[in-house]
Formats: structure tokens, C-alpha cells, sequence
């Protein structure tokens, strides 16, 4: 895609390329073989972990233990198929993210440790399972009910988000994202990488993750919102409304990790009391690293 200001910077255009277009489909096809794929495995999962007919409780959560490395191998093994290299590096991206959805989600049914409902039913769990977005459940264990104008606001959060990073884009490319440098200045070749004056690039740099990583998480609480289930609102204003390190991590950013691995890695370590706090939140965050590594290594 093209985007640039305008004449004297007071325009703006944006020119859609074949590659780019064709990029788009790729994503799309990806994200619909991967719910294709994800619903049967979950299916499975569930059936294996409640089924007792299918053999005794530790050879069935044995077995699920087992398929958690093939699920983190499944798409890296599609991209090796592929020849390596897909059209862009988003749909290397969203098929990471698949394994990484299903790796946890997986672990969270072997180690019962989801959220209240996630498990109660078949039903429950393959929403669960196969959605991006983390489905609400309410104290009687069924999936809440999105509140009234949910899904209008999705709509207008969506578009103002992608209007955001429209102009940040805009304002990237123009600066070659080094504010107060000349164009082309490497940020890593200078002292203490270009800080304090390369603030303003990293800053504009970071706006422009959050913008994409905002967008596409509320893009997958679309569809649920449409079948009027009510999800978790990942990212709440994390670079407007922060007032704190702990308040950015902690309340702010990407909650649906945070609220996964507080919950699987963090929470059961804790309630043991004495050390359990400090060694539940290394684990969370050596899996925190690890997840994002295996994302890395897909890109």
C-alpha cells in the first residue's frame, strides 16, 4: 500500500497495489482455513477430556498434553509447505497466531484453568476455542449477552482505529520515521539509539502497533458480537489513558494475554502462598517471551 501527504503536506492519498490486494485474500483465506481447522480440534480436545469411554482420565489428558507441541508445529509445518513465504508478513502473522490461540486454549482445557463456563458445555468451549476474542461468561457458567449498542461501538472503535493508523502511516513515511533526523538516519548507529531526539519516531512507531494489534482485535469480536455474545475488550486505551507502568501491563494492554497467563501461569502458583508469587509471575512472563518468540520465528 502507498500512502503519503499530499502536496505540501496538507493532502492526502492512499493507493491500494495488485500485491497488496492480493496480500488481503491471503489473510482472509488463512483466517477461514484456520477457524475451519481449529473447530474440529477442538471438538476433539473436549471429547478427550470428558469422555471417559475414550480410556482412563490420565491417559486422556496424557494425550492432550502430547498434542500441544503438534499444535505449535502445525503452523510452522503450512509454512514450510508454502515454500517459507507467504505475500506479507501479516499472514505469517495471523498463522502464528492460530497456534498460539489453540496452544493456550488447549492448555487451558488440560489444566482446567479458563474461565468459568469456558468448559461446562461442548458448546461453550469450541466458541471459546476457536474465537480470537475471549468470550464473557457469566456466574451461571452460560456466555453473556453483549450489552446493548456493542456492536455499533465495535464499528465506530474499528473505524476510528484504522483512521489512526491511516494518519500515523501517513505521518511515518513522510518523516521516514525519524522525527528531528534526516531521512535514511539508521536510529541503532546512534548513541543510546537516537534518544531523547528519536522519541517522537518511537512513540509514532508504537502508536502504529497498537493501531494494528486494536484494530484486528476488535475486528474478532465482530462476529460474536453479531451472534450477541459479549467479549473481552483487550486494549483500553493503554497510550492515552496510562498512568503507570503497572497500569499499561497490568490493565491496559493486550488483556487478553495478560488475562491467560494470570490466569494459568500466575493465579495457581499464588494461592500456595510464600514464593508461589514470584515464581508464578516468572513463568508467566518466560511464556509470555516464549509465545512471542515462536511468533517472531513464523515471521
Amino acid at each position: 500500500m502507498a500512502a503519503g501527504l499530499g502536496g505540501c503536506g496538507t493532502g492526502y492519498r492512499m493507493v491500494f497495489l495488485p500485491n497488496d490486494v492480493e496480500a488481503d485474500s491471503e489473510i482472509k483465506w488463512i483466517s477461514f482455513a484456520g477457524i475451519a481447522c481449529l473447530i474440529p480440534i477442538g471438538c476433539l480436545g473436549y471429547s478427550l477430556r470428558f469422555s471417559p469411554k475414550l480410556g482412563p482420565r490420565w491417559f486422556r489428558l496424557g494425550l492432550l498434553a502430547a498434542a500441544l507441541p503438534l499444535i505449535l508445529a502445525g503452523p510452522l509445518a503450512c509454512l514450510e509447505a508454502w515454500g517459507g513465504e507467504l505475500k506479507s508478513k501479516m499472514a505469517h502473522f495471523v498463522l502464528s497466531f492460530f497456534g498460539v490461540v489453540a496452544f493456550f486454549r488447549m492448555l487451558e482445557l488440560v489444566c482446567g484453568t479458563g474461565p468459568r463456563g469456558f468448559d461446562t458445555s461442548l458448546k461453550n468451549f469450541a466458541v471459546y476455542f476457536v474465537s480470537p476474542a475471549e468470550v464473557i461468561f457469566d456466574d451461571d457458567g452460560c456466555m453473556q449477552a453483549s450489552p446493548p449498542g456493542h456492536l455499533g461501538m465495535l464499528i465506530l472503535r474499528i473505524a476510528g482505529h484504522m483512521l489512526a493508523g491511516t494518519v500515523i502511516l501517513s505521518l511515518g513515511r513522510a518523516t521516514a520515521f525519524v522525527p528531528f533526523y534526516e531521512p535514511g538516519t539508521s536510529l541503532t548507529a546512534q548513541p543510546f539509539l537516537g534518544f531523547p531526539r528519536a522519541l517522537p519516531a518511537a512513540y509514532l512507531q508504537a502508536a502504529m502497533v497498537y493501531c494494528n494489534l486494536a484494530t484486528a482485535t476488535l475486528m474478532h469480536q465482530v462476529p460474536l458480537a453479531l451472534a450477541g455474545v459479549n467479549t473481552v475488550n483487550p486494549f483500553r486505551s493503554p497510550l492515552l489513558l496510562s498512568t503507570s507502568m503497572r497500569d499499561f501491563w497490568g490493565r491496559r494492554w493486550n488483556l487478553l494475554i495478560h488475562r491467560l497467563m494470570k490466569r494459568t501461569f500466575f493465579e495457581p502458583f499464588a494461592r500456595t502462598g510464600g514464593s508461589g508469587k514470584q515464581i508464578g509471575g516468572f513463568l508467566a512472563f518466560l511464556m509470555s517471551a516464549l509465545f512471542h518468540e515462536y511468533m517472531w520465528l513464523a515471521v
